[in-house]
């Protein structure tokens, strides 16, 4: 990818915001199994682990928390494809924007949640989120990634050494620092989001919120500035 090209590419594709959506997913993970009863939220992949295990113990009621998380992140995929068929793609409001809002707002309202409330209230509703955030953030200059889970990314990511290695083509080894360099901000999340979680408790989702934040005023400005220069161009 030329330089034209990565001019070109829409603020939400670019590296800074797959590192600070990496960054989100570890530092939500950590948060909720610290704070909210050791529930992964964002990675399904360990609730649907933790729901065989307590259902071979006859834990009915245990499963339960982490059967309705993979519900709502189910539903907020499906949600999420559905929004993005509906939004019209020429203002400043994109699938992206609407997902940081409401991820902003709605951790912003987690973070206000005693503990008392019922863990799986909270983290059906983060599931919800983490949904809509991996089925919106899913491209770095056309480097397919998660941003909520990390083992597509190392697999990826050991894939393009090997192939640079085999071929000596520099592509592969771009694709391979991409995918370290998500790996890094996702571990750098989770260690964030276990030393947050200790100090603040839930409290500590506000940390999430501002990285969200920082992501959609990097987009807005983008998309804004862009759609500005075509006006003037036009």
């Amino acid at each position: 990818m030329n330089l034209k090209e990565k001019a070109m590419t829409p603020r939400n594709e670019t590296l800074s915001i797959g590192l600070l959506m990496a960054a989100v997913g570890g530092f939500v993970d950590a948060y909720t199994y610290i704070t909210r009863g050791n529930v992964f939220a964002y990675a399904q992949t360990g609730n649907i682990i933790f729901t065989g295990m307590k259902l071979v113990e006859g834990n009915i009621m245990e499963c339960l928390m982490y059967i309705f998380p993979i519900i709502a992140y189910f539903l907020g995929v499906f949600i999420t494809d559905y929004l993005n068929s509906k939004i019209i793609r020429t203002t400043v409001v994109t699938i992206q924007t609407v997902v940081l809002t409401a991820e902003v707002l709605l951790l912003l309202a987690v973070g206000f949640l005693p503990q008392t409330i019922p863990n799986v209230s909270v983290t059906v509703l983060i599931s919800f989120l983490s949904a809509i955030q991996v089925q919106s953030f899913r491209v770095v200059y056309n480097t397919p990634y998660a941003c909520t889970m990390c083992t597509g990314n190392l697999r990826s990511s050991a894939e393009r050494l090997h192939k640079f290695f085999a071929t000596k083509d520099k592509e592969h080894l771009i694709h391979f620092l991409r995918y370290t360099y998500i790996n890094i901000s996702f571990f750098a999340g989770a260690a964030l989001g276990a030393l947050f979680s200790q100090l603040l408790y839930e409290r500590a989702a506000f940390i999430a919120c501002i990285l969200l934040f920082a992501a959609l005023v990097m987009i807005v400005a983008d998309r804004h500035k862009k759609l500005r220069l075509s006006h003037f161009e036009g």
